[in-house]
Parts: C-alpha cells; sequence; structure tokens
C-alpha cells in the first residue's frame, strides 16, 4: 500500500487541526516538524498502519483513545498517499479555513 514517510524513513500521520504548527506526527520523532513528505510503497496493511498510529498516539498523551482516531489518522493518511504515484514529494500546509491539511506537490 502507499504510504506517507519523512526524510527519516518514518511513516506518518496527518493530524487534522490536533497540531496546527506542525505539519504531520510522525510515528517515531514527537515534535519534530515535518515540511515534505515522500509517497513510498509499503508492505504494510492499513491495520499494521492504524495499529502504529494507535501506538503512537498511546506514547504521545492520548489516553483512552478509543482507536477511532488512529483509524481516521490512518485511513487519511492512505487515501491522501494513494492520489500519488511513488516517489512524489508532498508538503503539507494547514488550512484555517477548513480545519485541515492540503498536501501540494513539491515542484
Amino acid at each position: 500500500m502507499r504510504v506517507l514517510m519523512t526524510d527519516r524513513g518514518e511513516l506518518c500521520m496527518p493530524f487534522g487541526g490536533i497540531c496546527a504548527n506542525c505539519a504531520q506526527g510522525d510515528l517515531a520523532s514527537v515534535g519534530h516538524p515535518t515540511e515534505l513528505v515522500t509517497v513510498a510503497d509499503h508492505d504494510i496493511s492499513l491495520d499494521d498502519v492504524t495499529a502504529a498510529t494507535a501506538a503512537f498516539l498511546d506514547r504521545t498523551g492520548w489516553v483512552g483513545e478509543d482507536g477511532e482516531l488512529a483509524a481516521a489518522m490512518a485511513t487519511c493518511a492512505a487515501e491522501i498517499a494513494a492520489d500519488y504515484p511513488p516517489g512524489t514529494r508532498l508538503r503539507p500546509r494547514f488550512d484555517h479555513r477548513t480545519d485541515g491539511w492540503i498536501f501540494t506537490p513539491e515542484g
């Protein structure tokens, strides 16, 4: 499946309105804003991405998160990645009018 990756090779999840000062939450390095993400083909399932997202949310203090946020974040990331061929670099930008992220191809 296609996924969003940081330059450090970590999976990325869009945070929607949760984190207005960082473009992505990468699943390994909390607090490191990501300016560009790359679409990559990866041997991983949506269930695996959802589980990794749930673990990330748990590590970062989302106590009591019932899995809905993790599933929504994983699905959103998969839908974004599916719209672009592997290798496409995307620049995320938070749109305050829609309270959501916009991903623009770089270059």
